[in-house]
């Protein structure tokens, strides 16, 4: 089998790569918050990064130096984990067109930590029904959506995108059509 080389003469910087690969976002029919979580991590690289710096000057020593900057300067790390992520996926669409030779990339091991629930005392009074003749529409709505959350576990933008046709009260459903994966739910 012959073996691929790397497009030389191509010299893009790393801000226009960056750009491309938001272009490829859009063409891959991506969310749009998806896409916006990628142009916030990229204004991140640029403080590391110089934009015009040639794509082809990238190795895996500059990734491994930013791992180390990360390391440095922010000091959770999920969210360097985050930047990682975001740093990885552009770097291996970079390599898939030949802009970039292949190595080897890995987020850094996190600790798992407690996440604090809700004990049974708030759990009551988050869920207590208010009283529905002296309580204002905003504390009953709150309440509705607080519930409909805890039970059903959609996310936020799920439940903001739900519409009227969407309920079925002679089933007890909801039909839930917007949702992170792209794949509609029946949320009993």
């Amino acid at each position: 089998m012959k073996k691929l080389k790397m497009a030389r003469g191509v010299t893009l910087t790393f801000e226009e790569g960056c750009n491309k690969y938001l272009e490829n976002c859009r063409q891959r029919n991506l969310r749009e918050g998806t896409i916006n979580h990628y142009r916030q991590s990229y204004l991140y690289f640029y403080k590391y990064f110089d934009p015009k710096m040639p794509i082809e000057d990238i190795d895996e020593q500059t990734y491994k130096d930013y791992v180390l900057h990360l390391k440095s300067t922010l000091d959770n790390d999920v969210s360097i984990n985050s930047y990682l992520r975001d740093l990885i996926t552009t770097f291996h669409f970079f390599m898939n067109e030949g802009w970039l030779p292949h190595f080897k990339m890995q987020a850094i091991k996190v600790d798992k930590s407690h996440i604090e629930t809700y004990s049974d005392s708030e759990l009551q009074a988050l869920l207590k029904k208010p009283n529905v003749k002296k309580c204002s529409f905003t504390e009953y709505q709150s309440w509705v959506m607080t519930n409909f959350l805890f039970s059903t576990g959609v996310r936020q933008r799920s439940l903001m995108n739900i519409k009227i046709k969407d309920l079925d009260f002679d089933n007890n459903v909801v039909y839930v059509n917007v949702t992170k994966n792209r794949k509609p739910l029946i949320s009993e």
